[in-house]
């Protein structure tokens, strides 16, 4: 099924800078086009969008006050995305997505002054992509009600300057999954679920640069819950 959608944007920007100036609304204009399609004969859906954004009155940190922002020029967004997902036996459930980003200064210039336009935004790779596998036991099994998963997502390097002399390191990061449905035991418990969530697994320690700033990435992170729907 194919789309196109045509947006224009007007936000207000809540705060101000360090001289107590309010900052301008943002503004953008926005072409997006794409199609989702169902390949006839198999469970793998497939979806493509490109997009063309343009962006006027960006925030960035305030190199002189890092506690403020400033209001600078024009960014454009080129790209596309893609997303498959595809059930390739009972009870497994693949997902892959792949975005490829353009995204460049139209009229900015850098803090020392260098004329930045056409140059890339820094912190922000060109290339990500995502993939997640998981599979669910099936009654007949011991392991009945009990899902497994496991995924990485890969981040290609990006800049860590806008003046782009500089290079951020490419992440690649490993997740993985364990849910349980309690119907499996009786169905009297049927919505309940527990699930523990690990992201970062192998505990990577890295940093992204943007601008002159440093961030260290999110450590590894086990998150469990209990849910219930009715």
């Amino acid at each position: 099924m194919p789309y196109a959608s045509y947006a224009t944007t007007f936000a207000p920007q809540p705060g101000t800078d360090a001289s107590g100036r309010a900052f301008r609304p943002a503004t953008g204009d926005q072409i997006e086009a794409g199609v989702k399609y169902l390949i006839p004969g198999t469970n793998i859906q497939a979806s493509f969008a490109g997009f063309d954004i343009v962006q006027s009155s960006v925030l960035r940190t305030d190199p002189n006050n890092i506690a403020f922002q400033i209001a600078t020029g024009s960014v454009q967004s080129r790209g596309f995305e893609m997303e498959a997902i595809a059930n390739f036996a009972p009870g497994t459930n693949l997902t892959l997505a792949y975005t490829h980003l353009d995204l460049r200064y139209l009229n900015q210039t850098s803090f020392t002054g260098q004329v930045l336009d056409g140059n890339y935004l820094s912190g922000i790779p060109g290339d990500t992509f995502t993939g997640f596998l998981t599979y669910l036991f099936p009654p007949s099994s011991a392991l009945s009600g009990l899902t497994l998963g496991g995924g990485l997502r890969f981040s290609a390097n990006s800049y860590a300057n806008d003046e782009n002399t500089i290079r951020n390191p490419t992440v690649t990061l490993f997740d993985a999954l364990v849910a349980y449905d309690f119907a499996a035991i009786d169905p009297k418990y049927r919505g309940f679920r527990a699930q523990v969530n690990a992201s970062n697994i192998f505990d990577r320690d890295y940093f992204t640069c943007q601008a002159g700033f440093c961030y260290r990435g999110a450590p590894a992170a086990v998150i469990g819950s209990l849910i219930y729907r009715w």
